[in-house]
């Protein structure tokens, strides 16, 4: 199905295509989608859509603090889930 018909998909679109009209996004071909996805990978649409529609809702932050060990955690469960068990 064609991006930017009734859902925007926008996670691996290029910010600089995207605008705002109004406080709604508009899209690399200067239509409006009525649902638009991934939105919050880019902060300047985040934000602007925060602001309109999020009103009363904690604004929602995407980085999470990470340490080291968690960091050596996750890659050793990646792995396990990835290499045959032993027997």
């Amino acid at each position: 199905m064609p991006n930017y018909g009734r859902v925007a998909t926008l996670g691996l679109t290029p910010a600089d295509g995207l605008g705002l009209v109004d406080g709604r996004i508009v899209n690399p071909d200067g239509t409006r989608s009525p649902i638009v996805h991934q939105y919050d990978r880019h902060p300047a649409l985040l934000q602007a859509v925060h602001a309109r529609w999020g009103q009363g809702y904690p604004a929602r932050r995407r980085e999470r603090p990470r340490t080291s060990g968690d960091r050596l955690n996750r890659l050793r469960e990646s792995l396990r889930r990835r290499l045959p068990e032993l027997r």
